[in-house]
């Protein structure tokens, strides 16, 4: 059987924001995620939606430099760059290097691979980091 790819009618998640379904989805696809991932606010750099970070805590409604760097300020140097700040800026995801420290104390170099998620205005709203 062959399918007509112009028959098919995709939505996009966003479609299903705030309905069963859309919580739903958001929840299964959070859930089946082999990778350790956050979502973030993009203006409060608060976490909104973590998995695979056990060693790190309860890190739900902190901020993503004082769980992951123990800093009390947004990272800005050359050694933190802020991958939202790169986001903001190009609007394309990007991959960068950092160091961060978890709950347990242990310090590891981390790969993130950050992707921006776009409001109705085409601002960054929100960022997923898989690591």
């Amino acid at each position: 059987m062959s399918t007509n790819k112009s028959n098919i009618n995709f939505k996009k998640i966003s479609d299903f924001a705030g309905t069963e379904i859309g919580n739903d989805l958001v929840h299964s696809i959070a859930a089946n995620n082999p990778l350790p991932y956050v979502v973030l606010d993009a203006v409060t750099f608060k976490v909104e939606l973590a998995n695979g970070l056990n060693d790190y805590g309860d890190i739900l409604d902190k901020t993503c430099f004082s769980q992951f760097h123990k800093r009390s300020l947004q990272c800005t140097n050359a050694m933190y760059p802020c991958p939202i700040d790169e986001l903001r800026r190009t609007g394309k995801p990007v991959v960068m290097e950092h160091i961060h420290s978890s709950g347990n104390g242990t310090s590891s170099k981390m790969k993130l691979h950050a992707y921006p998620v776009m409001d109705d205005n085409g601002w960054v709203s929100k960022v997923i980091i898989y690591f």
